[in-house]
């Protein structure tokens, strides 16, 4: 009896479904949890969800959802965020005008699916005041199309979408699938609700002659800013080897996409040569974080001294700004010891080494160093140490005491071969031109990771998304290749017509705009070791016979492996090369 008494308790005080939070007008109906269908596939219904807590707008606002607009192109008539003051009973009228005609004072951001006289000719977005016509007083901003890489939003589609007020600086912000598209600045309080902070929020929608189902889903703030951490693999010391970068973020899993300043969109980038960089990473909410770094001089240091003197002239190489020391090195030396000098560096074996950093004033310490070790063999020299801010060393040995010197190898230079007296040859063929092979090589100008401004969506390292198209992974287009530089050969096995397709490779287009044919086209690519390498096929049509569909050939130092993939215009393939050092 305690039991259920707590039970009905519990549902007085929060509600019995998650409904309780939001009045639900004229068609509106929930589905699920925060999940409402506002219109049903039928012609002109209207219908509203209303928060029952209002929201003072001295206030920070920031509310995330999903926009469902239904499957039917060009269908009726779009979905609306409405702040008003009239309360959560109140139902606008429907048509073509998504439901909030007729509330006022009301703000309204609409996402508008159907072309009328008034409208633009995309699915779109837009800020108005207490009606939604374009063409008057009410319209405050935009409209723009909803998303620049998609003509149709009604693609049976969850689409994302946010919206933000700042009333420190006054500015309405609208994101939609993970860009800000429009913005509105002005002092909504006082221009259209007279001077009143407090509103209702809610979504409206409606159908007129044209229909469609559409749904809204609310969902929670994302628990915590999104935070990037670009971890860099720096040149080793004294190589000259390139540096590389990689993002992570912390919420894995969550789709990104990444914008380096090189112009690649991979979440790893290599072969990084000394500067400065940055990457732009903004996941699907739109939000954004800009990391800057720096890869460091992977090249020798080097010290230009003067013998004579035993001073350092110059310091070069490796990465600014150089720490200098100065000090006396003492190589103790047993009858088994080798101890050389060459040139500025010691070569040293079986030996015990104590350091000393030279101070003015201070003594020299070498006879505290014979008298710790008596009768054994003490070399003293004079050393300048450079370090980098990378902590690499550069040492420079002057010898204080004699010490045999390395010398240089004696070459024998054998004698030139006695020339073949020439042959006279008659009727010299006539000499022509060799065919040279087209080969593509892949280089850092190539590309900027973006096809016509669609971002390539990863989940951790794996791209998931190219615009709104997914890319499928197979466990058969997985591929071992035993070489770092591979050649991949593409063409037109089935009858030639008239495919055109892209080739994406980690995140760069090596190859834009082809269309297929029977003669092959050749490529060369390098791997990043010990990572998963993607080759996406994207698809520009279908052809005369659908899917678009590529043959390759794979060459490496074990032969050549051949693959074919599929791609049309809702889906990429993808080839997945695993390289193991």
């Amino acid at each position: 009896m305690k039991t259920i008494l707590t039970a009905i308790i519990l549902l007085l005080a929060f509600g019995a479904s998650s409904s309780a939070q939001f009045q639900l007008l004229g068609t509106a109906e929930e589905q699920m949890m925060n999940e409402f269908r506002i219109t049903h596939n039928a012609n002109y219904v209207t219908g509203a969800l209303w928060s029952e807590e209002s929201i003072d707008l001295q206030q920070r606002f920031e509310l995330h959802f999903e926009l469902m607009l239904g499957c039917e192109n060009n269908g009726g008539a779009g979905l609306a965020f409405v702040m008003q003051k009239a309360g959560f009973a109140t139902l606008g009228s429907g048509a073509g005008d998504l439901g909030f005609a007729g509330l006022r004072p009301c703000l309204a951001v609409e996402f508008d699916t159907y072309m009328d006289e008034f409208d633009v000719p995309h699915d779109h977005i837009a800020i108005m005041k207490n009606g939604p016509n374009h063409h008057s007083d009410n319209h405050l901003a935009g409209p723009v199309i909803a998303n620049f890489a998609l003509v149709d939003i009604e693609d049976c589609k969850n689409h994302k979408g946010k919206i933000i007020w700042e009333p420190g600086n006054q500015t309405l912000y609208v994101y939609f699938d993970g860009m800000m598209r429009l913005s509105y600045r002005g002092d909504i309080v006082k221009d259209i609700f007279y001077g009143s902070s407090t509103v209702y929020w809610g979504f409206t929608g409606s159908t007129g002659c044209t229909t469609n189902t559409q749904i809204v889903k609310i969902l929670p703030t994302p628990p915590a800013p999104l935070e990037v951490e670009v971890k860099l693999e720096q040149p080793a010391c004294g190589l000259g080897d390139m540096g590389s970068a990689k993002v992570t973020t912390n919420r894995w899993g969550s789709k990104y996409s990444c914008k380096w300043s090189t112009g690649d969109s991979y979440p790893e980038i290599t072969n990084l040569e000394a500067g400065e960089y940055s990457v732009t990473v903004t996941n699907e909410w739109g939000e954004q974080v800009v990391k800057f770094f720096n890869i460091h001089d992977g090249s020798p240091i080097e010290l230009e001294v003067d013998e004579k003197q035993r001073e350092l002239i110059e310091v070069t190489g490796g990465q600014a700004p150089y720490q200098i020391i100065t000090l006396k090195e003492f190589v103790i030396a047993d009858s088994n010891s080798k101890v050389l000098y060459d040139k500025g560096e010691i070569i040293t074996e079986n030996v015990e080494t104590l350091s000393f950093e030279v101070q003015e004033g201070a003594p020299n310490p070498r006879s505290f160093v014979e008298d710790s070790n008596p009768g054994r063999q003490i070399y003293e020299f004079l050393v300048i140490k450079a370090m980098d801010v990378k902590g690499c060393v550069k040492r420079h040995y002057f010898p204080i005491d004699k010490v045999e010197e390395v010398q240089p190898p004696v070459v024998e230079v054998p004698e030139p071969p006695q020339a073949p007296k020439p042959e006279i040859v008659e009727n010299i063929p006539e000499v022509v031109n060799p065919v040279v092979t087209e080969l593509t090589e892949l280089t850092s100008s190539e590309g900027l990771g973006m096809l016509n401004g669609m971002p390539i969506i990863y989940e951790g390292d794996k791209p998931v998304s190219i615009g709104d198209r997914k890319i499928i992974h197979k466990k058969s287009k997985v591929l071992p290749v035993r070489s770092k530089v591979i050649k991949i050969t593409v063409w037109d096995t089935e009858e030639i017509d008239g495919d055109i397709v892209s080739l994406n490779y980690n995140g760069r287009w090596i190859l834009q705009n082809y269309q297929l044919k029977r003669k092959k086209k050749k490529l060369r690519v390098q791997l990043v070791p010990d990572q998963d390498n993607y080759l996406i096929l994207y698809a520009h049509n279908e052809g005369s016979r659908p899917p678009n569909t590529a043959a390759f050939a794979i060459v490496d130092s074990r032969g050549v492996q051949h693959i074919a993939l599929s791609s049309d215009l809702e889906s990429c393939g993808t080839i997945n090369f695993n390289y193991r050092e």
